[in-house]
């Protein structure tokens, strides 16, 4: 059929398609908002990860128990909260779940200061606000997750990732040292000021931005019950074989690299003979690792393609924990082993955290963002308590060295969960796009778009 002049397209006019999508990245105001607010925020998290526990060494004397409750308070919402969260996140709009999180960071922190401040803290207080601002903070990083793909172009989500990740990095590297200068001049209550504004500079970024917020899930006369709402999210992991690879992957590589980290101080401290301080910069320097894979994703994606850079990432943080146990020699030179053993594992790990949030993004309906985004956190996060407690007790039986061993020949297994899956030919956005709405294997019944039209039930 001969379009006619109304409807012929124009040699060099922009398509309409593309009129209707985000704004290209290097143009994309409402990504440079989000960006912005984000970079804010993780700078005051990390001063918070050093300057909350220095309030209960400080403030209150607190033991090793102590601190011990303290971090597993704040870590428990991802065993206790995440499939939550995921339902919450699904049937509110994502960017008001984001500052609504941020909102309630910034007066849980209040509260934390302003208790400090008269005399009014306790170990039991610090518990439950660390629970609380655990999870708050899961909710925001599943609405995060989930609004991503609504403000950039899927073929933008690389760069934008990369981005985030570069961030946050920045934020590894810098906030630790920040943090100590702040408890030396304003004392830790004072440093976490810097923390609560982080959040409301965050919470206005979010305000200003103009992307329409997906709307939640549709309402229906009664919603499905809260346990059929659970098991959405982990079976559709579960069934898509993609989601599947993706979430194992991380589950044994979480696995693993807990072991060996749980153990990697007393290592340092005891057998390899190093100071606190040795430790400590050994770790800030190889953490830059991060920020250059960070950096680098982007152009290592163009060339090889989302699925491969992952394979090849997973390989290169795989080899840091080895070397870092079988080396023995001097003291200076098992710290210069450290350095490079956390650049190429942390470069390794930040590439491929950022292809995983890619793939997942685009693999995943949009309906069913948060609860397939925390069914995979859960999955994810819920080896670390147990892989402390397996570090522990290879610690007492085989010796601190053997069972750091152990946890660095878990690592490259996890590269088993990704060879003989899709992923490995998935290279763009739109690939991975395309493989969740026609592959009837990947998706079964109530998985995905395509079950919509009946081509789910295709074999």
């Amino acid at each position: 059929m001969t379009a006619s002049p109304e409807t012929a397209a124009t040699p060099g006019a922009p398509d309409a398609a593309a009129t209707d999508g985000p704004p290209p990245l290097a143009k994309n105001r409402d990504f440079r908002l989000l960006w912005t607010g984000q970079t804010v925020s993780l700078v005051g998290t990390e001063i918070s990860e050093v300057a909350f526990p220095l309030l209960a060494i400080l403030t209150l004397n607190a033991s090793a128990g102590d601190l011990g409750l303290i971090n597993a308070a704040r870590t428990l919402p991802a065993l206790a909260v995440t499939l939550l969260a995921g339902i919450a996140v699904d049937r509110m709009r994502r960017r008001r779940a984001m500052l609504m999180a941020n909102l309630l960071r910034a007066g849980t922190v209040g509260v934390v200061i302003l208790l400090a401040w008269t005399n009014g803290l306790s170990i039991a207080a610090l518990c439950l606000l660390g629970f609380l601002l655990g999870s708050f903070a899961i909710v925001f990083d599943l609405a995060h997750q989930a609004a991503l793909p609504r403000v950039v172009r899927p073929d933008d989500l690389p760069a934008a990732n990369s981005r985030l990740e570069t961030s946050l990095n920045v934020a590894r590297i810098g906030g630790p040292g920040l943090a100590g200068g702040l408890v030396s001049v304003v004392k830790a209550p004072g440093a976490l000021v810097v923390d609560l504004v982080s959040y409301l500079v965050s919470a206005v970024t979010l305000g200003l931005m103009r992307t329409p917020d997906d709307p939640p899930a549709p309402r229906t006369e009664k919603r499905p019950p809260i346990r059929t709402e659970l098991m959405s999210g982990l079976r559709l992991v579960f069934r898509n074989r993609s989601l599947r690879a993706l979430t194992l992957e991380a589950a044994v590589f979480n696995f693993g690299i807990q072991i060996f980290l749980t153990l990697f101080l007393l290592y340092g401290t005891r057998t390899a003979g190093l100071s606190t301080a040795q430790l400590g910069l050994a770790m800030t320097i190889g953490s830059a690792g991060g920020l250059a894979g960070a950096l680098l994703m982007p152009r290592i994606v163009g060339r090889l393609g989302l699925g491969r850079t992952l394979v090849r990432a997973a390989v290169v943080a795989g080899v840091g924990p080895l070397a870092t146990v079988a080396f023995t020699g001097p003291g200076t030179l098992v710290m210069v082993m450290i350095v490079l053993s956390f650049f190429t594992t942390l470069f390794g790990v930040v590439v491929a955290s950022i292809c995983t949030a890619v793939l997942r993004q685009c693999l995943t309906p949009n309906d069913m963002m948060g609860r397939a985004v925390s069914a995979e956190l859960f999955l994810t996060g819920g080896v670390l308590p147990v892989a402390a407690l397996v570090a522990g007790l290879l610690g007492e039986t085989i010796g601190v060295r053997g069972a750091m061993l152990v946890g660095a020949l878990i690592v490259p297994l996890s590269l088993l969960a990704l060879l003989n899956s899709p992923v490995t030919r998935l290279a763009t956005p739109e690939d991975a796009l395309a493989h969740q709405a026609v592959s009837p294997r990947e998706n079964g019944p109530g998985n995905g778009p395509e079950d919509e039209s009946g081509a789910g039930a295709t074999r």
